[in-house]
């Protein structure tokens, strides 16, 4: 009875063996691995420019954006990052042109999954074809 609840507690749950990182770990660490600050700074600031009217409060590179950019140009590169924040800036419907008249240009939104980040990238590439065009 000289044993406290966590000690107990500890003797249950603790196998002396590290816990194995699952694939889904391993996977979500490549896409985490650390970028050029320069890199992640230079697609911010193209996001910034890109969106920020000089009103209101410039946005910030908080922790979470900053994983988020990461992420993105690991599973990605950097210029189609850049391409897919312009292709968001190229569709109506993102910039305003809706029912709510709301603009849906959050750097979360952008890069939420593979599947925005390549829809967006397919805005800019069809811009451009028709600027060719």
């Amino acid at each position: 009875m000289g044993e406290s609840m966590p000690e107990i507690q500890q003797q249950l749950f603790d196998t002396g063996e590290p816990e194995k990182p699952t694939r889904r770990d391993k996977k979500r660490s490549n896409f985490l691995a650390p970028i050029n600050p320069i890199t992640l700074m230079q697609i911010w600031e193209h996001y910034v420019e890109t969106f920020w009217t000089g009103r209101g409060r410039k946005p910030r590179l908080t922790d979470e954006r900053a994983k988020l950019i990461t992420a993105a140009v690991n599973q990605f590169d950097v210029e189609t990052v850049k391409r897919a924040i312009t292709g968001c800036s190229l569709s109506p419907w993102h910039m305003g042109q809706n029912p709510a008249g709301m603009h849906y240009t959050s750097i979360e939104l952008i890069l939420r999954d593979a599947p925005h980040v390549e829809m967006f990238y397919g805005l800019s590439v069809v811009e451009e074809d028709a600027k060719d065009f």
